[in-house]
């Protein structure tokens, strides 16, 4: 019996039938197509296990189409020698890799998946069963419109809101599993991992093992159906949907039970007569009251319980302040110096004992063959091993030290001899010199360049320069690489060691990545170590395009103050942003790093919206039995922490800081984000805690350590729980790549305002702030362009002046008010000029920007390929004119086929395929348009579309609800909230107690 053809396979028949002519039988092509099928079957196993970026696997895909092709025209017989080509190369790379695979070791990563497996599966089915034993129980209680009249309804809602409050945290407390599901199924990878598995048990096969291995591979086979049958064990995105899906039919059933709108109709049938009658009994406490009374009074109502049911859910996660469990990054390997002085010892002592006096010849013999012994140990190391990192890092006091060390077995150099003294440091520099010279990433001795695993980077720019060292940028084609330079280089022996240290932490942190720990994506990679001949040390970083978070909320303030990014979106951005710091903190803690100085200007932000922890150099690893990182290095027992983020322990002397000083730093900078203008006054003075941010920045900053709530907690609040309000996560990731394309084009954008104009609005030296230091000086006394950034902080900066000053005010005596008053005056009139400079200076830009853009379009040298129906190779004037057609195209294409689903479903079933072929083409000719525009147009013009771009993304979020302000045009504020009652301030109670003898009336 002849195996069923696939559509494709009956496609590929009728094209070798045509190609042969309508003569042919059809019998007899049908059966060479049938033989072609299984022999192409049998070449494609050899080659079935070949990894994706093994040459070979390029080969034998290329064989195979071009077989298909030779078999689609009818020339089977040179199709099967293709085949066979296929076959021998696939054979032979099976047979190499089934050598390194043992049959042994995939039994051994079957049972460890069958495990795993098992574990996840118990997890995802308990926690799925969790959920639906508490959407029985809220189907088994009656809805308030069974009730039969409206007083009754209200009374049995009444009674049921401390039911309500139950109910609430036992969801909270199933999304505490949903969150332990999301952990398991992204930690244990299952789809992948059996891949992996099915992919070496596919080697064997193809290398002639199968009977071998076949019991392995219905293994497989069985745990594949496993998946395939549950997906929610092997797919992230379903089991958060599973969360969704259960949050709304928890609340669709509360809303059932709540539902009143049945008493609508019923006040609706009532005579006019009846309604006034109603009323009086009303008025006289017979009845609730009328319906429209009862409505607010239930809106009020329902507020407040929200409101509380968050405080309860926040106070009760807040409890949680235990720290993950301490997985420490394995130790660096360091170089052994014995690898060097062992034969060396012997070969030129004999016994390998040091005399107390070294004869000059012998002094020279010894540091010769020293040097020459560990260039051959250096030819053998790997280049990116732990071991040759540590040499880069490695001075030449160090070295002498070390060489000492191995002679004598003394770090010291005290005691011994003067020989021995001289010998050190001549020995210590030839061996520093080839260790710079087999260094496998160089730095130019004028910074011009740098080689990295023998690829060459050039200097882009200086990304940032202080006073001991600079940050600078370099690139090669689209890589870059970001590189931290001491500018007193080898000179200076503390900064040098201080360089070391740091990236000897990062380095340990990083190491403990892929250890079962969570996910490193929010920890800046670090790429290296590099040297200049003059022994220089250089950290090498991926770069974070978008800047820094400080000023990455700053210019996300500003659009909002413009109308160009809605409140809701800044909002969610600024909620992403902190739920991303939480999980690269949580990655820290779990490798057992205290950061030791997190503050917004060391959280950087790349092109895509990911947050990355940057600035080890005062991070310590802790004690894994303890949690605690003992004493600062300094003689004043001080880290090196910034004022405002820094926890109470930082300024004692009891050694006790953990991880949760992290936590505290992480409630400053929740103040600052979520503050409506960034302001450093916003980590000082907080935020009322009856909010969800004020809750959690509460409890964050708490005095006392062991009371401030573990990451999980934070990650798991109100605040955070963006899935409970309307946000799509697509979109958010949308709006994510957005803002950080508008801040990576903002910062290649500048203005300048006159001298005389910048020293007579700035406000005190303190106050001004870090953008602006590097220009300051030279602004006052020549008109001088600084990032557009600059100007927005230097109105949050005078907005801190501000506040500062009026508490100064605010307890001055007599003689001093008017002074404070003028000061005030002074600083709004300096602020009005910053905001007006700021919206001209951004007007300016827009207008050359857009300037720029038609300049590209109109260019008639300019010209894009564009894919597709009226494509080819267009003049860009052209090709936007298509693109503009295609963007009037989508939307009726859309409208039609739901016009067509909504009358005739068969026909537009039928009509899918075509529809999302046609859509994706015209989407592809938007892209490859908009793409060229943007490459080609200056920094001004990229701007125009970035921002162009995130209004577009952020309109998703809601409207925007703010007007640009300008001096002239103060915003319009709206009317003042009413005062919160009484219960609502301060501390939130805890819950009820469930009713033990009151019971809902059925």
């Amino acid at each position: 019996m002849t195996k069923k053809l696939s559509d494709r396979q009956r496609e590929w028949l009728d094209a070798a039938l045509k190609a042969k002519g309508r003569f042919t039988r059809a019998a007899s092509i049908k059966g060479d197509w049938e033989d072609y099928v299984r022999r192409r079957e049998k070449a494609k196993i050899g080659g079935a296990g070949l990894l994706p970026d093994d040459p070979r696997k390029k080969m034998v895909d290329a064989g195979l189409k071009a077989a298909d092709a030779l078999a689609k025209s009818g020339k089977f017989s040179d199709a099967y020698k293709s085949l066979d080509a296929i076959k021998k190369i696939g054979t032979a790379a099976s047979t190499e890799r089934a050598a390194t695979v043992s049959v042994d070791n995939l039994r051994v990563r079957l049972n460890v998946f069958r495990s795993e497996l098992d574990n996840v599966a118990s997890l995802v089915d308990f926690t799925e069963g969790y959920y639906k034993t508490l959407i029985q129980q809220m189907q088994a209680v009656p809805g308030a419109s069974t009730k039969a009249t409206l007083a009754e309804a209200t009374t049995y809602l009444h009674d049921f809101a401390p039911q309500e409050v139950i109910f609430r945290a036992e969801l909270a407390g199933r999304e505490q599993w949903i969150h332990k599901c999301n952990t398991a199924v992204e930690k244990a990878k299952l789809s992948e991992t059996l891949t992996e598995i099915e992919r070496d048990i596919a080697v064997h096969v193809g290398a002639g093992n199968a009977a071998l291995v076949q019991p392995l591979a219905d293994r497989a086979s069985e745990y594949r159906s496993r998946l395939k049958a549950r997906p929610l064990y092997a797919n992230m995105s379903l089991t958060i949907e599973l969360g969704r899906a259960n949050r709304g039919l928890f609340v669709v059933e509360l809303d059932r039970i709540r539902d009143l709108s049945r008493f609508r109709d019923i006040e609706s049938t009532v005579t006019p007569d009846a309604q006034t009658s109603q009323a009086r009994k009303g008025l006289s406490g017979e009845t609730g009251g009328d319906w429209i009374e009862v409505e607010a009074g239930d809106r009020v109502d329902a507020a407040k319980r929200l409101l509380a049911i968050a405080g309860y859910r926040d106070q009760a996660l807040s409890r949680d302040t235990k720290n993950p469990d301490i997985r420490p990054s394995p130790d660096l390997k360091a170089f052994d110096p014995d690898l060097v002085f062992d034969d060396v010892m012997r070969d030129v002592f004999g016994t390998g004992d040091v005399p107390d006096d070294l004869p000059f010849g012998k002094a020279e013999e010894l540091a010769g063959k020293a040097r020459a012994k560990l260039k051959a140990v250096l030819a053998g190391l790997p280049p990116g091993g732990d071991e040759m990192f540590d040499l880069m890092l490695t001075s030449e006091e160090q070295l002498a030290r070390m060489c000492n060390r191995a002679m004598t077995g003394i770090d010291s150099s005290k005691g011994v001899s003067a020989s021995h003294q001289a010998l050190l440091p001549k020995m210590a520099k030839g061996m520093r010199e080839e260790i710079l010279a087999a260094a496998p990433n160089k730095m130019k001795d004028d910074g011009s360049e740098i080689t990295v695993n023998g690829k060459v980077y050039a200097l882009v720019g200086v990304i940032g320069e202080g006073a001991n060292g600079a940050v600078r940028r370099y690139a090669s084609g689209d890589d870059t690489v970001v590189v931290k330079t001491l500018k007193s280089g080898a000179r200076d022996e503390e900064g040098f060691q201080d360089m070391a240290a740091e990236m000897r932490t990062h380095r340990k942190l990083m190491t403990g990545a892929d250890d079962g720990v969570a996910d490193a994506g929010n920890i800046v990679r670090m790429e290296g170590a590099a040297v200049s001949n003059d022994g220089s040390l250089h950290m090498m970083l991926e770069e974070a395009e978008a800047g820094d978070m400080n000023t990455v909320g700053n210019n996300m303030v500003m659009l909002q103050g413009m109308g160009i990014l809605p409140d809701a979106a800044r909002n969610v951005l600024a909620l992403d942003m902190i739920a991303q710091t939480a999980k690269g903190m949580k990655a820290m803690q779990e490798r057992g790093l205290v950061q030791n100085d997190l503050k917004p200007q060391n959280l950087m932000v790349n092109k895509d919206g990911t947050v990355k922890i940057i600035d080890f150099g005062e991070s310590r690893f802790a004690d894994p039995a303890t949690g605690e990182i003992g004493k600062a290095n300094d003689d004043d027992d001080r880290y090196g922490t910034t004022p405002g983020y820094e926890a109470p322990e930082h300024y004692g002397k009891t050694g006790k800081v953990t991880a949760k000083a992290d936590a505290h730093a992480l409630g400053g900078i929740i103040k600052r984000m979520m503050n409506p203008v960034m302001s450093e006054g916003a980590v000082a003075s907080g935020i009322k805690p009856v909010s969800a941010v004020g809750r959690v920045a509460a409890a964050l900053t708490d005095q006392d350590p062991d009371k401030r709530p573990s990451l999980d907690a934070v990650l798991m609040s109100s605040l955070l729980d963006q899935d409970a309000g309307e946000a799509n996560p697509e979109d958010v990731k949308d709006l994510q790549k957005a803002a950080a394309g508008v801040n990576v084009a903002m910062k290649a954008i500048r203005g300048s305002v006159p001298p005389e104009d910048l020293k007579a609005n700035t406000p005190p030296g303190k106050y001004v702030d870090t953008m602006w230091m590097p220009f300051h000086n030279k602004g006052i006394k020549e008109r001088t362009e600084v990032p557009i950034a600059a100007f927005n902080t230097m109105v949050v900066k005078i907005d801190d002046y501000i506040n500062d000053t009026r508490k100064q005010l605010a307890v001055a005596v007599p003689g001093e008010v008017m002074g404070y008053r003028d000061l005030l005056a002074k600083a709004e009139k300096q602020k009005e000029f910053w905001i007006r400079e700021l919206n001209a200076q951004m007007e300016a830009q827009r207008a050359e920007g857009r300037a720029e853009i038609e300049a590209v379009i109109n260019d008639e040298w300019n010209e894009v390929q564009v894919p597709g129906e009226g494509g080819g190779y267009l003049q860009l004037s052209d090709a936007v004119k298509l693109r503009d057609r295609a963007l009037a195209e989508i939307p009726r294409i859309q409208n039609e086929f739901y016009a067509l689903a909504a009358d005739k479903p068969d026909e537009a079933a039928a009509a899918m395929d075509a529809t999302n072929r046609r859509l994706k083409e015209l989407d592809l000719q938007i892209k490859t348009v908009n793409d060229e525009i943007t490459r080609l147009a200056g920094p001004k013009g990229k701007y125009v579309l970035a921002e162009a771009k995130l209004a577009e993304v952020a309109a998703k979020f809601g409207p925007n609800t703010r007007r640009p302000t300008t001096p002239d045009k103060p915003e319009e504020k709206p009317d003042p909230l009413p005062p919160l009652p009484p219960e609502a301030e301060g501390k939130i109670p805890d819950p009820p107690a469930p009713p033990k003898e009151r019971k809902l009336a059925n």
